[in-house]
């Protein structure tokens, strides 16, 4: 697994304390000859983002809207799963639900937006996202955006399948406030480069790795 963080953030806590990350401090190493390509691919290009998807949970049910043509969507209870042919989707999260997720597979360079968004799941990664492309997160809204995966005492199972975040390519945390807790394993796991380049996150607790 690939990340681009600091040592010193990755093993600074141990999975009982919280993780914070400033949003003025980006976790972006400095590579000589590689920055300038980095920092741009890396930066949210907000004016690419035309369509928007609505994901409202409310307890057990959520509600989506302004699915475009491309765009496919099972919902079971609060428990969403998508799956994307088409560029340029931002998926905006609000509401709350203690036992919902969000999938999303098969996309290109995806935007989530969590607006005050309280998400717990007991059975599958909280938010979990397949993309080829750079895979853009944020926080929106009036208040924190919380996720977590599993509650205290929880079985421990398959790493691709216990995180409250899970990105299987390259993701960028952009913006906002953001909490996380990973009573099963991970608060966040990412297959590819990871990197934090304007939220402020804190990671309450990971039974395993924080990042």
């Amino acid at each position: 697994m690939r990340k681009i963080a600091y040592l010193f953030i990755l093993f600074a806590i141990a999975c009982s304390n919280p993780l914070s990350v400033d949003k003025k401090k980006s976790i972006i190493p400095d590579i000589p000859g590689e920055m300038p390509k980095l920092q741009s691919e890396l930066q949210l290009p907000t004016d690419s983002f035309t369509t928007v998807v609505n994901v409202e949970y409310m307890n057990d049910t959520a509600f989506v809207s302004g699915v475009p043509q491309g765009v496919r969507v099972q919902t079971s209870g609060a428990h969403v799963a998508v799956h994307s042919s088409v560029a340029g989707v931002e998926y905006r999260l609000s509401g709350a639900s203690d036992d919902g997720s969000f999938e999303l597979a098969r996309t290109q360079q995806p935007l989530l937006s969590f607006s005050s968004l309280k998400l717990l799941s007991r059975n599958k990664n909280t938010i979990s996202v397949v993309s080829p492309g750079v895979v853009f997160l944020r926080s929106m809204g009036r208040f924190p955006s919380y996720l977590m995966d599993g509650i205290p005492g929880d079985t421990v199972c398959s790493p691709n399948d216990a995180a409250a975040v899970f990105v299987d390519g390259t993701a960028v945390l952009a913006s906002g406030n953001i909490a996380m807790r990973g009573e099963r394993r991970h608060a966040i796991y990412c297959t590819g480069e990871f990197a934090v380049t304007g939220a402020n996150i804190s990671i309450e607790a990971a039974r395993e790795n924080a990042l």
